[in-house]
């Protein structure tokens, strides 16, 4: 919308310096034409196009300039909202990074801690055969009464 806004203020500044331009010329001609043998109505009549001409000219120019003005101020807001939009994105990247950073740090822990489980399970395994051996053999040996010597 604001790049439409701004294509039509362009637009508009250009016809308005096109009009001023053929005001210029026409009050120049209005001024240089003028012959000696012209009647006083002709004058007159001039000299209101003429009054009304630099009126028109006067207005255009103050509309020139406030189009002008709100074309600046229109850049200017993008090239601001640009900017913001920028650092507000750098700031976003830099806080995933560091969160991505942490998470991957978390995830190195985590392998740590499930090698070091998955090898002490193992061990753990291992010595449950060796004590269900060992019960088994204490099983097959006779028990002995003390009583009886």
């Amino acid at each position: 919308v604001n790049t439409q806004l701004g294509q039509s203020a362009e637009q508009t500044i250009l016809s308005l310096r096109g009009i001023v331009e053929k005001l210029r010329a026409e009050n120049k001609f209005l001024k240089d034409g003028r012959r000696s043998c012209e009647s006083r109505n002709t004058n007159e009549a001039a000299n209101a196009d003429l009054s009304r001409l630099q009126k028109l000219y006067s207005e255009s120019l103050d509309k020139v300039a406030g189009l002008q003005d709100e074309l600046n101020r229109k850049a200017k807001c993008k090239i601001c909202s640009k900017a913001q939009n920028m650092a507000q994105t750098n700031d976003e990247l830099a806080f995933i990074k560091e969160q991505l950073s942490k998470k991957t740090q978390l995830l190195q822990k985590a392998k740590v801690l499930l090698t070091r489980a998955a090898a002490k399970e193992k061990v753990l395994k291992e010595q449950l055969l060796m004590w269900k051996r060992k019960c088994s053999e204490l099983q097959n040996v006779p028990v002995i009464d003390e009583i009886s010597e």
